[in-house]
């Protein structure tokens, strides 16, 4: 019999000749990404030239400026650069692809843009505050924007806070993102309301300047999914349900967690640990993030608390006994999390370092569940219609079968599908309102689009 000791290394010994054989194919494939890439932002350009380019070529192109192509490292650490995002080409198309569209849900993608930032575009929170309100003035049933309108609003009163404390907030000096606001694109805006309106306006610099109102009907056929077609980020980062789930994870995990370490401590044994791998552009990354994380002391809104003491509490968890088994794996994770933070030379925003923290966990720690919008609504419809095929096994067969074809006598069915209705209201409401995944606002917004088909 094999011995089961020699069975796990030869295991490992595959794995790790697995993991090397894709890194390479990976880093031989970066430059034929770049140029695949460069060529869709060629060909982008020339669709957008047609009298018949829509709103989601115009999207379609704004995606390729936004997402440029992510840096890589070699098998030595060292980064083999990759495409770096166009803010300025990513808000004209994306405002442009807002005017052709009328859809509210292009206009919270402009908003949350404005509210997250992008590469070399540092957050406006007022211009984000303008576009919500004038959001939540044409499309009142988009609870979401009320959610984010009040995220925006709690960020300006915490940098306000701040300054009245005689806490020192000057963001870093964004040179590219001041070339930006000093070139001129003149970019006409136009959206239908809920009902009523339009907003005309003009992108300076990628932003929008809102100039005067006009009331009109809507386009029925403007509206689009925003989950379908995934308005989020690299590393959805800035979608809301991402956010919501990394503060419900960070919550649990805090509520688990034992703090032994304390924060100063957690700073110096990351430190040492980061210089204790060799020396190539990964770990000098890893260190500029830590960085990062250390000197910023404004709270991050969605937690309410500041980075370091969310690295405070992630470094306990790595070091608890739940972990044993695993923990070098993790703090290499966490490693390359930490390097990952840094993208073209710059450093993510906080809610990316964030979530990247967080992620270490994935896979390892049950109570970390990091998913994006459409993840959710695609869990809440399979709950859902589990939900509803248990209630028929109340009935008997022949019963159950009038039910699912809607032809039982009127007040079975009636009382039948009201009974569905509110057992599924309330067992969502219970695993994602009262968790925090999901805010009311939210919930109504995306409930009420599929109940009654379910």
């Amino acid at each position: 019999m094999t011995d089961p000791f020699w069975s796990r290394v030869g295991i490992v010994f595959i794995c790790c000749i697995i993991g090397y054989i894709v890194s390479i194919y990976q880093i031989d494939r970066q430059p034929k990404v770049i140029h695949n890439h460069i060529q869709r932002q060629s060909q982008a350009e020339s669709q957008l030239q047609s009298p018949q380019a829509n709103y989601m070529d115009y999207y379609r192109a704004h995606k390729l400026y936004y997402d440029g192509v992510p840096d890589r490292y070699d098998q030595s650490g060292n980064k083999i650069p990759g495409v770096e995002p166009d803010p300025k080409r990513a808000m004209a198309y994306l405002t442009r692809a807002c005017e052709l569209s009328r859809s509210p849900e292009l206009w919270l993608r402009l908003a949350s843009v404005y509210q997250n930032g992008m590469y070399n575009l540092e957050p406006d929170f007022a211009m984000a505050q303008r576009l919500l309100v004038m959001i939540l003035q044409l499309f009142p049933d988009r609870y979401e924007a009320r959610d984010r309108l009040n995220e925006v609003i709690q960020e300006i009163n915490n940098i306000q806070t701040y300054r009245w404390l005689n806490l020192k907030y000057t963001p870093k000096k964004n040179q590219h993102h001041e070339k930006i606001k000093n070139s001129r694109v003149q970019v006409q805006v136009q959206v239908q309301g809920q009902g009523q309106g339009q907003v005309q306006g003009q992108v300076v610099g990628g932003k929008v300047t809102i100039v005067d109102q006009i009331f009109r009907a809507p386009d029925p056929d403007s509206e689009l999914d925003i989950n379908n077609i995934r308005f989020d980020d690299r590393h959805n980062t800035h979608n809301s349900q991402v956010v919501s789930t990394v503060a419900n994870s960070l919550k649990l995990l805090k509520d688990g967690t034992d703090i032994n370490i304390a924060l100063p401590q957690t700073i110096h044994e990351i430190r040492n640990y980061i210089q204790s791998k060799p020396d190539c552009d990964r770990r000098n990354d890893a260190l500029k993030s830590l960085d990062s994380i250390e000197r910023n002391i404004i709270p991050i809104s969605s937690v309410d608390m500041r980075e370091s003491e969310a690295l405070n509490i992630v470094w306990n968890r790595i070091n608890t006994d739940q972990h044993k088994d695993h923990v070098s794996d993790i703090k290499d994770i966490f490693y390359g999390q930490l390097a990952d933070m840094q993208e073209h030379g710059k450093s993510v925003c906080a809610t990316g370092r964030l979530s990247r923290m967080l992620d270490t966990f994935s896979t390892f720690d049950n109570d970390v569940q990091i998913k994006p919008t459409y993840v959710i609504n695609t869990e809440m419809m399979n709950k859902a219609g589990k939900i509803r095929e248990d209630m028929y096994l109340e009935y008997d067969s022949q019963t159950a079968d009038r039910l699912r074809a809607g032809t039982a006598d009127s007040a079975t069915q009636q009382t039948f599908d009201q009974s569905v209705r509110k057992s599924i209201i309330d067992r969502l409401t219970k695993d994602y309102v009262d968790t925090g995944i999901m805010t009311e606002n939210a919930f109504s917004e995306r409930i009420i689009e599929w109940i009654d088909e379910i």
